[in-house]
């Protein structure tokens, strides 16, 4: 059964479940670098990679303008990722899952670890993808 199938038709193991994501998912390069490019410019994230994620919906690009991030290209571009595949996926699948208790979680904390000391992997202190395990 196709997993997407099995929350769709309550075919899971009806268990309590955790699941959740970390605020700023994206913040560690390697995820992206390998598949695309982060944007170089506020002119590149506004014309390449907000209306591609976005999908041209006015909301979603008004939510996600660096504007509303003072003007921080790079911590919109980790927010709009972040939040579009990771958090968005959890809430998602915790919807999918009635039947069974669900604990969903944000986890915030940026901890003290090697890859703050490495500008070339992480832009800026953050709840980077596996932060919540340092």
């Amino acid at each position: 059964v196709h997993p997407l199938q099995a929350f769709l038709t309550g075919q899971v193991n009806q268990v309590p479940t955790l699941t959740g994501a970390n605020r700023d998912e994206l913040l560690l390069r390697a995820l992206y670098q390998e598949y695309f490019y982060p944007p170089t410019t506020t002119e590149d994230y506004l014309t390449r990679i907000l209306p591609i994620a976005g999908y041209h919906n006015r909301d979603i690009q008004t939510l996600y303008a660096p504007s509303q991030f003072n003007g921080n290209y790079s911590q919109a571009f980790v927010a709009l990722f972040s939040e579009g595949i990771f958090v968005c996926s959890a809430r998602r699948m915790v919807g999918y899952m009635t039947e069974q208790p669900t604990y969903l979680y944000t986890f915030t904390h940026a901890p003290e670890s090697f890859f703050l000391t490495q500008p070339a992997l992480i832009m800026w202190p953050g709840a980077y993808h596996g932060a919540e395990i340092f």
